[in-house]
This record gives C-alpha cells, structure tokens and sequence, in this order.
C-alpha cells in the first residue's frame, strides 16, 4: 500500500543549538512515508552546518538569503513542498514518535475531501522530563462556529493539513507576528472539517531565546489584529456578545502593558458590540469566570 507522502516544514531562525531536536523528533517518526524540509530563515549562526550533519534521504534544506519571518519562511515551505499532507513544526519543539502516524490514521479513517485538517493535543516538557497537557479543547467536525467563540483551534505544531486547502484558503498571513495560527485555522473551518486525535503528540519547549508568546506587548497587539481581522464573521455568525468579549480580552491585554491608549480603542468597539453598559459588564464578568476556570484546569493538569 502506497501512504500518502507528508512534508515537516521546520522554519527556524539562529536556532542551531535546539534544531537538532526538532530534526530527530521527524525522522524518528513511525510513519515512514514523509520528507523533512527545514527552511532557514536567513539565519546567521551555523544551522547549515548541523544540517549537514545529517545524512537522511528524507531531508531536504532551504535556505532564505534574507530574514523573511515565520510566516514568510512556512509559505516557502508550502511552497517546495512535494507532501500531499504538510505539517509545521517549530524549530524549538519536538514530535512525539507516531504523532504523525495518529494522524494519517484518522485521514483514511475519515475518507473524505471535507477533511482539511487533523490535529493533535499539545503539552509542555517540563524540566524533569514530565509533558504536562497544554491544549484542552477538542473541535471537530464543522468547527467554523467554535473557532470564532473561542478565537482559535489549535497551535500550530499540531496541525495536519491537506495541502490543496491552501490554494482555496490562501498561505499564512505574514502581517501577523501572533496569532497567525488562530488566523489560519479559522480560515480553514470555514471551508473545511476538522479531526482531532485526543492525545499529547506535540510538546512544546520554553528553552528558546526569543519566543514571540514571551512579549506580552506583541501578544496583545495579535489578539487584536485577530479579531478585527474576523470581526465581521464573529458578528455574523456567533454575535455580539461573542465581539464584545473577544474585545473585552483585547483591553485585558492592553492594560496589562500599560498601553491606555489601545486599551480605549478596544473598550469602545466592545461596548459597540455589546450594545449596552450593563451587557458589556455581564460580559466581562463571564469571560473573568471563564479565565478562572481555565487557570483551574491547568493547575489540576500540572497537578496530577
């Protein structure tokens, strides 16, 4: 039986120290039909130097001559990329053995062009070798509704997508610094379903120096941009209570930074989603509750 060829797309940038982790985690992979394509992002340290080190016919490298950005370095992945399936993976994380395998076995299991994208769970790698579950929330199916309640899906280690859905949906958009795999997913729900396989298989690693989550000022700015961005689909399709508490978020994170200024901005378009004051109150209320319970969740994870 001829398996469907997958692509890794690693983009990395000056990561020379923490890509070989990335690496192994791919070729040790249980599925065996799949190419490996690290894209160098114009990096300045020696990444085609361990690259070169190693020797796996399944390994292909593309360098970008200038620094082009994360999302920038992906769309020329999908770009080379020869897979009928492609995946990402962030030159700092790593694959569990058959994460890859888990989600090929859902695509022939599901048998069906609706199919656009399986994902898996995500956890975070402890210093003492534990992967506490970092991703508690399971879409699947016609996810397009959820997606624009919760403002995502999945990160994007965890995603399998057929390649053909990006001639219909369009490439990763490179005018966001966060949140492009939010973008992206709610981009594909429209047009496509969605599969989960319900197990940690992609870890994620805080060991990286300049990780875009860390600045809390890029953040805040990406949620925003996000939900301008869908704003007219939010409205459309969940409401305005679903706006305005995305907006109330945006001026959570705003305050956080200290920008006053974006925070305002937000608190407007969130009492003009709401409608009123005290709607926008009930609002915030809700999403404080929601915030609380999720902490909860976590601490119980990271518990157990």
């Amino acid at each position: 039986m001829n398996l469907p060829l997958v692509t890794v797309i690693i983009p990395t940038y000056n990561r020379a120290d923490l890509l070989p982790r990335a690496v192994r985690s791919v070729l040790n992979q249980s599925y065996t039909s799949l190419e490996l394509l690290v894209v160098d992002d114009g990096s300045t340290d020696g990444t085609a130097e361990v690259m070169k080190g190693f020797e796996d016919s399944r390994v292909r490298f593309l360098r970008l001559e200038t620094n082009q950005g994360q999302c920038g370095a992906m769309n020329a992945g999908i770009g080379a990329a020869r897979g009928e399936w492609v995946c990402f993976l962030d030159s700092d994380d790593e694959y569990l053995d058959t994460c890859i395998e888990k989600q090929m076995a859902a695509v022939q299991a599901a048998d069906s062009e609706a199919l656009g994208v399986v994902y898996v769970l995500s956890g975070e790698r402890t210093p003492d070798g534990r992967i506490i579950p970092a991703h508690f929330y399971t879409l699947q199916g016609d996810v397009y509704a959820g997606a624009l309640t919760q403002g995502y899906v999945a990160p994007s280690i965890t995603l399998l997508i057929r390649k053909t859905c990006f001639d219909t949906v369009g490439l990763w958009d490179t005018e966001f610094r966060c949140f492009q795999d939010d973008d992206l997913c709610i981009r594909l729900a429209k047009q496509y379903h969605f599969e989960v396989v319900r197990e940690v298989l992609a870890v994620v690693h805080r060991d990286a120096a300049g990780q875009l989550t860390r600045n809390r000022s890029q953040y805040a700015a990406g949620w925003y941009q996000l939900i301008q961005k869908h704003e007219g689909e939010i409205l459309h399709v969940v409401g305005r209570a679903v706006l305005a508490k995305h907006y109330v978020r945006a001026v959570k994170l705003f305050l956080d930074v200290r920008n006053r200024k974006r925070a305002w901005e937000a608190a407007r378009h969130a009492l003009q989603a709401a409608g009123s004051v005290w709607a926008l109150g009930h609002i915030a209320g809700s999403l404080i509750g929601e915030s609380l319970r999720k902490r909860y969740t976590i601490w119980k994870a990271r518990r157990s």
